[in-house]
């Protein structure tokens, strides 16, 4: 992760659970990705193909909405000027790794202007809109990219992608057995298309391809598990199934969560009012203001409304750790542990939970505790420097107590 703008070692966790409610799925799949880019170097190409572009809208604003600092950005805007659609192309993709959204869209769309038969400017522009939440003008862009180029790997995941997050199946499935063969990122919307809609003996070789791609992701195992059992349970659909089309207010709550990320919680907090002005039932919107309120020390502002998200979507991850964060600032930290160890419970792996819980039961002086959870994002992240003091400061509490 981009560790550029200040936002507490806490919150990077709570940012990968914090609409689960939403798609979980693609979230963890962009955060381990996140991890793997880093680890193996890939080029762009890669990104693209090799599955770094199958977040939705809703979800790379939660994760990846960093933005760059207004130097680098303005000096960029002069270098372009006078370049070639290539040029400029190239300079939107350098942006759009940077997660600066806004500016890449404004180079690909350049590039477009001074070449309409460019297509990786055309597929370029068409990501930068997906993720910024523009789903509606991202097939548009696509859809140029394919015209030109039928067979473009990248703009059909692309398509893919947008209809899987619309529920639109069928055209899914039509794009993303297209693009498959050079793009590894539509096996997993395979994978949740043949699940979703109960074609069980279809899906299981694209979740074996999902599962052999990164066999680290506990959520890709649950859909091979699934599809040879030939049963899609609830806690799992509920997982893989995507929001739908977008409703209102989906655009500020996007650039909301960028602004939240970027550590621009007043920004954010003006965002998500006006998006839930738009769409009351916006849930996303609603939990993204609990949160900004409970960043900026509100948290009994904060807490009413995670019990508003949590009474229409009970095991919503993102409004629990909310909420036992406004438990413990209450200092009712006995029943915020208990909420973490239910959340801990129900979602397995590394979350806000396991981070919460490491460090709360290491306060307390319950050693054994605060290093199982230590473990457990260890396990996840073994060259976290955090982490691996905070284990060694478990283990070291446990063996002094043990000596008598």
């Amino acid at each position: 992760m981009n560790n550029k703008t200040p936002i507490p070692e806490i919150e990077q966790e709570i940012l990968d659970t914090a609409l689960l409610e939403s798609d979980q799925l693609l979230a963890r799949s962009l955060h381990d990705d996140e991890r793997r880019r880093k680890r193996r170097r890939l080029t762009l190409l890669s990104l693209l193909l090799l599955g770094g572009v199958v977040m939705s809208a809703i979800v790379i604003g939660i994760m990846t909405g960093w933005l760059a600092v207004s130097a680098p950005v303005a000096a960029q805007n002069e270098e372009s000027q006078g370049l070639t659609a290539d040029e400029l192309a190239a300079q939107g993709w350098k942006l759009w790794q940077q997660q600066n959204l806004v500016e890449a869209e404004k180079m690909f769309s350049r590039a477009v202007a001074l070449d309409a038969r460019n297509t990786n400017a055309w597929n370029g522009l068409g990501w930068s809109q997906f993720n910024s939440g523009k789903s509606e003008q991202a097939l548009d862009a696509f859809e140029k990219c394919v015209a030109l180029e039928p067979r473009h790997p990248a703009a059909l995941n692309g398509l893919g992608q947008i209809y899987l997050m619309w529920k639109d199946y069928a055209q899914a499935e039509k794009y993303l057995l297209m693009a498959a063969p050079q793009a590894p990122a539509a096996h997993y919307g395979l994978a949740r298309v043949y699940l979703l809609t109960g074609e069980f003996k279809k899906a299981l070789p694209w979740a074996e391809k999902t599962v052999a791609g990164n066999s680290e992701d506990k959520a890709a195992k649950q859909m091979l598990a699934a599809a040879k059992a030939g049963k899609l349970e609830d806690d799992l659909r509920k997982l893989i199934e995507p929001p739908g089309k977008p409703k209102l207010g989906t655009a500020d709550t996007q650039r909301a969560w960028q602004m939240f990320q970027s550590g621009r919680m007043e920004t954010a907090e003006r965002l998500f009012r006006r998006a839930l002005k738009e769409d009351k039932e916006n849930l996303s919107a609603l939990n993204g203001l609990a949160f900004c309120l409970l960043n900026l020390g509100n948290h009994d502002q904060a807490k009413p409304l995670f019990e508003q998200c949590l009474a229409k979507e009970a095991d919503a991850p993102g409004p629990m750790n909310g909420l036992a964060r406004c438990l413990a600032a209450e200092g009712k930290v006995d029943e915020a542990i208990t909420l973490w160890e239910k959340m801990a419970e129900k979602y397995p792996g590394p979350t806000a939970a396991t981070t919460a819980l490491a460090q709360t039961y290491l306060e307390r002086k319950e050693y054994a505790k605060s290093a199982k959870y230590y473990k457990v994002l260890l396990e996840a992240e073994p060259g976290n420097k955090a982490y691996q003091r905070g284990l060694s400061s478990a283990e070291l509490g446990l063996s002094t107590s043990e000596k008598p």
